[in-house]
This record gives structure tokens, C-alpha cells and sequence, in this order.
């Protein structure tokens, strides 16, 4: 046992079409701080800025390509106008069609594994962006017991807290049997999607951005708790679960898992 430290990190509402602040195209830093370059006439040099760890900033919709080297810029003060390398930032860029089965004014979310990012639209309209932890096994292998299920679903059921274990999950294998070491009481915030997966608060790491679950989508818990006021079905006043889709309930709001 230890004590768990609230994690810091936080994802972005986005503004409204044609308003100020941050938009798509965005640029978020996933791997280590990336350097802050600026254009010195024909050239790029760097500067003595550095964007840290799952920071973000919106970029332009066309990178640069300087000397050989790709580049985004950014938008946001006090940088507008700077650069930073692509190859050290993840893009996220906005949806351009609506999934199946959701209507122009329909709320539905959007998981990229490759970018480890999340995004929750309004019909095509992006109103929210923010790094997730998905399974550790990356986009590599889609039949393991720690990846996470890609595909097109309706969120299943909500919980302001659930016990979360390595036997909830059915076994990708004949003879796999669970990780015993996994189990964690009272999760906060959970959306449970398909079988035992679930979008979740994890307030036990702060590792957003990087693949860390054991199949789930870990959100950070202020994401978490803002997406699940967000999403259908709305839990009802005083109540501590409940399922999209039975007795007068609403279906779940969309979830789409890509790989890419």
C-alpha cells in the first residue's frame, strides 16, 4: 500500500467555432520536454524555451517543412509564431466525419491509441481534448490481456465507483488465466464500454499520454469526473450506477477506440 497523490494533470475545453482560445489542430508533448525552435530568416535555431511533459498547444492546420525537418507552429501566446519539432509532439487533429449511428448534435468521443488522446465532440465539433493512458501493449497486438479493444461502441454502464480486478476480464486465450496482482476498490468515475473495459479516473499514476492500463482507457480523475457529467446516460441524483438503455434510460453515448 501507499498513499496516492492526486495527479495533476488536466485536459482542455475547447473553444467554439471561430471564438478564441484553443482549438484543433492541437500539439501535445508525450515523451520528453520538446524544444522551442523560431525562424531566423532561412533558417530554424533553437531557443532556451522548452514545452514540459503533457503540455499542449494549438498549432496551425500546415506544418512547416524547413531544411528537411518537419515542424508544427504555434498559436497560442506567448509562443505564437514558434515551432517545435513533429517528431516531438503527438498532432491531434479534428474528426471530419461522424461515426456511425450519431446525428450532427449528438455527443460521441473519440480514443486515438497511437496518440494515446481523447476527444469529445458535439456532433463534429470538438468541445474537449485530453491525453489518456490505454492499454500497456500499445497498438501492437490487439489480442492481448493488457491492450485495449478498438472498434465502434455505446458506453454500457456508469458507476461512481467500482471495484476494478484483473478477473473481470474475459480471457483473450484459452488457459489465460487473470493478474492476481491487479485489483484496486472504489475506482472512481467509471464507463464501462465493452465487458470488463472501462474509461476510468486512475489516481494512482500520472502518466497520461503514455500506455500504462491493463486495457482500459485511464482517464486523470478531474477528467474523469468532467467526462462523466458529460456523457449519457446521466447518472440520477443520489444514485450510484447506472445502465444506458433500460427502463426509459438513454442509451450511452457513443465511443469510438481507433488504433491511429
Amino acid at each position: 500500500m501507499r498513499a496516492a497523490k492526486l495527479a495533476e494533470f488536466a485536459g482542455v475545453e475547447l473553444a467554439a467555432p471561430g471564438a478564441e482560445g484553443p482549438h484543433l489542430p492541437m500539439m501535445w508533448v508525450r515523451w520528453k520536454p520538446a524544444k522551442v525552435f523560431e525562424v531566423d530568416g532561412a533558417a530554424v535555431k533553437e531557443t532556451a524555451e522548452t514545452l514540459q511533459f503533457q503540455a499542449h498547444a494549438s498549432i496551425a492546420p500546415k506544418e512547416k517543412v524547413i531544411a528537411g525537418t518537419r515542424y508544427f507552429e504555434l498559436l497560442d501566446e506567448p509562443r505564437k509564431g514558434k515551432l517545435v519539432r513533429a517528431a516531438d509532439v503527438t498532432r491531434v487533429d479534428a474528426a471530419t466525419d461522424l461515426p456511425y449511428m450519431v446525428g450532427p448534435d449528438d455527443g460521441w468521443i473519440e480514443v486515438s491509441v497511437l496518440r494515446q488522446s481523447l476527444v469529445l465532440y458535439r456532433g463534429k465539433t470538438p468541445i474537449f481534448a485530453t491525453l489518456v493512458s490505454t492499454g500497456a501493449d500499445g497498438v501492437d497486438d490487439v489480442e492481448t490481456t493488457r491492450s485495449t479493444p478498438r472498434g465502434h461502441f455505446r458506453l454500457q454502464s456508469k458507476h461512481a465507483t467500482w471495484r476494478m480486478a484483473g478477473d473481470e476480464h474475459a480471457p483473450w486465450k484459452e488457459g489465460d488465466k487473470p493478474d492476481p496482482r491487479y485489483r484496486i476498490d472504489d475506482v472512481p468515475w467509471v464507463q464501462y464500454f465493452h465487458g470488463g473495459y472501462a474509461l476510468h479516473a486512475a489516481f494512482w499514476h500520472d502518466s497520461f499520454g503514455m500506455p500504462k492500463s491493463h486495457g482500459c482507457i485511464n482517464l486523470s480523475p478531474r477528467d474523469a469526473l468532467w467526462l462523466f457529467g458529460k456523457t449519457e446516460p446521466k447518472l440520477p441524483e443520489g444514485w450510484h450506477g447506472v445502465y444506458g438503455g433500460r427502463a426509459g434510460i438513454a442509451l450511452g453515448t457513443t465511443l469510438v477506440v481507433k488504433a491511429y
